[in-house]
């Protein structure tokens, strides 16, 4: 019992004891606290007597830097003007998914007219006028002399679909449009980009007839599209420098794209004097029906509805050069929220836009508005995401699949990627460094930057080099040359052709017109051939400058011209015999009556007397005769450049 006491009494006292020490722990830390608040206040004074200095405190785990106030400007402008947005480079994809899987579909659906051996283009004519600038992939040419040839001599074209038989070829414009597919369902984007360029310059330089706007900024599209950052690492790290320097690409090939075709423009005589749209709108092979139906209702119409269309494209006239060349500079403007990406994007589309309705070059205009899209900034989908919002339940619910592609990686209309894609991109795979797979990326992006770079600076006329033949041949050989000098300056020279066919029925019909009574008269309305597959119009264009007196390429147009029609038709329409005639001169002559120049373009099943009647199609002494100068490594020197300098700007301001 005593021991019993004992311990209970013990336990009494440590209890008391333990109540008693928490009442000194809290003395201690509020003496405490009253000592950090003394030190504190004087160090505060010692801060307020001291002279400001500027830190140089380094943070290792935020790596928090102070620097001058004229770096992070500079910085903020590059992030403004160069930084892309994931949604603008997913829009971008779709975009020119769509237009190759148009534009391939177009291709096959002709192929055996403008890839096979018994085409257009034949092998024989392909060796006799590329020949000499080519790499064959048939034996002919061995590695080291195909090598000589790219550091020496000229020669930057190539195509393995030169040779392919019928059979090939469909099977290899079949992968192209599965090549499309698969990049607008997001499958292995950058590669996908890679071997659509790869495959369309070598369809491009199969035919060589055929090339133009389209067919040249298509293939260049490809390539910057694989080598822009991919959608994930946009979205994850946009400030990076390898962002970075794929919107310096984009943006600089907009800037290229608008500011040669405007220096091109600028300066010349008919577009002075305003004279140039209503040239280019009575081109009836390259003006679309609404075009020229508006036309030919103004000018029957009464005299002031002419006078108003007429000022209209006048006014046209003096402002488009202008605007092409005002409007890529914008892109520099240093403006908040990229609101100047905004005007230049939305300002370009409306521009390729009113181009793509009134004139038919192909689809060099969706091509150009899908790199217009590429710089959509951030604000516009946030806004349109805003505005989607705050609509009915039912416009909520459209697919962005509709809206966007048919693309199952697009699941809103912000264009977020969908769950399933980034669950399956979790699986481990082997890699390289990413250091190392980064610094390579950057310098593809450099080598390609400066190849886009001094091709547009070659083409804008302001300073002409004279390229090494390995330079030279590194920007032919992947068709990065830029060339945007369309339409330079539209003169009042007009011409149409009418496709004179015997059919074995005995009837007499026009080929080109959709099997149209015969008419000698000038053509207001487009060619019914032309206006359906613009790609004929380009090949009689190219024949025209490249065709010498032997006539073999116009002859083999002609043949094929012939096999399409009966391909299309029953045999007792078939073509029998087929005289093809080009009309041309100069509208204000027209107009008074003078008859045009009647020259005989091609023919088929016609002997050498009948032929022997007409006057042949040729090409000018002159132009003939003329041979290309030889490249030299020439470098301008600098006491030439200030002259050039003024030159360009003394003709791009000069008003009549």
């Amino acid at each position: 019992m005593s021991e019993a006491k004992g311990t209970s009494e013990s336990r009494s006292e440590t209890h008391e004891v333990d109540c008693a020490q928490p009442s000194s722990i809290a003395l201690g830390e509020e003496a405490s606290k009253e000592r950090n608040e003394d030190d504190s206040k004087e160090d505060l004074n010692q801060a307020q007597d001291a002279p400001e200095e500027k830190s140089s405190r380094v943070d290792f785990l935020h790596v928090e830097i102070d620097k001058p106030r004229a770096w992070q400007s500079l910085v903020a402008y590059l992030e403004n003007t160069l930084r892309l947005d994931y949604r603008s480079a997913k829009a971008f994809r779709v975009l020119v998914a769509w237009t190759l899987i148009l534009d391939l579909l177009r291709k096959f659906r002709f192929r055996e007219y403008f890839y096979s051996n018994s085409g257009m283009m034949r092998p024989e004519n392909w060796d006799r006028l590329y020949g000499k600038k080519a790499f064959y992939f048939d034996g002919r040419m061995s590695w080291s002399n195909a090598w000589d040839a790219f550091v020496h001599k000229n020669t930057y074209y190539w195509s393995f679909h030169l040779g392919l038989s019928d059979t090939q070829i469909t099977l290899v414009i079949g992968a192209q449009i599965a090549f499309a597919v698969l990049l607008l369902f997001g499958f292995q984007k950058r590669l996908m980009f890679l071997l659509s360029g790869i495959f369309l310059c070598s369809l491009t330089n199969r035919n060589l007839l055929l090339v133009y706007g389209g067919a040249k900024l298509s293939a260049l599209l490809c390539f910057i599209g694989a080598l822009l950052p991919s959608e994930s690492n946009l979205r994850k790290s946009p400030r990076s420098i390898v962002a970075w320097m794929g919107g310096l690409v984009a943006v600089t090939q907009i800037i290229l794209l608008l500011l040669s075709a405007g220096v091109h423009k600028a300066g010349q005589s008919h577009w002075k004097s305003g004279d140039a749209m209503m040239n280019v709108t009575q081109m009836n092979l390259l003006t679309k029906l609404p075009a020229q139906m508006v036309g030919q209702w103004a000018r029957d119409s009464f005299q002031p509805l002419e006078w108003i269309l007429e000022s209209f494209l006048r006014l046209n006239s003096w402002s488009v050069p202008y605007i092409e060349i005002v409007l890529p500079l914008c892109l520099l403007l240093p403006l908040r929220h990229q609101r100047q990406r905004l005007i230049v994007a939305i300002g370009g589309c409306v521009l390729y836009f009113g181009i793509l309705c009134s004139l038919n070059v192909g689809y060099f205009m969706p091509y150009s508005i899908a790199l217009m899209v590429l710089v959509l900034p951030s604000s516009f989908w946030e806004r349109l995401n805003h505005w989607f919002s705050t609509q009915d339940t039912y416009v909520k619910r459209v697919p962005a699949g509709i809206l966007v592609g048919c693309t199952p990686l697009f699941d809103s209309l912000t264009l977020k990627p969908s769950k399933k894609a980034d669950e399956n991109r979790g699986a481990p795979r082997l890699s390289l460094p990413a250091p190392f797979l980064k610094t390579i990326h950057l310098g593809l992006l450099s080598i390609f930057f400066c190849n886009m770079l001094f091709t547009g600076i070659q083409d804008t006329t302001i300073l002409k080099f004279t390229w090494p033949h390995y330079a030279w041949n590194s920007m032919r050989i992947i068709n990065s040359y830029q060339n945007w000098g369309v339409f330079k300056n539209p003169n009042g020279f007009t011409q149409w052709y009418v496709g004179k066919a015997v059919l074995n029925n005995g009837d007499t019909v026009d080929i080109l017109n959709n099997g149209r009574r015969i008419s000698y008269d000038q053509q207001f309305d487009p060619t019914w051939l032309f206006d359906h597959e613009s790609n004929w119009r380009v090949a009689f264009a190219k024949a025209n400058k490249l065709d010498e007196d032997d006539h073999r390429l116009k002859q083999n147009v002609s043949e094929t011209l012939r096999e399409w029609w009966n391909d299309n038709h029953e045999p007792e329409r078939h073509v029998r015999t087929l005289k093809l005639f080009r009309f041309k001169g100069w509208i204000e002559k027209l107009r008074k009556g003078e008859k045009p120049v009647t020259t005989l373009w091609g023919h088929y099943g016609l002997s050498d007397e009948e032929v022997s009647k007409f006057k042949l199609d040729r090409k000018k002494k002159a132009k003939r005769k003329a041979k290309k100068k030889k490249r030299e490594v020439k470098v301008p020197s600098l006491s030439s450049w200030p002259r050039a300098l003024w030159n360009f700007f003394k003709s791009l301001f000069a008003f009549q």
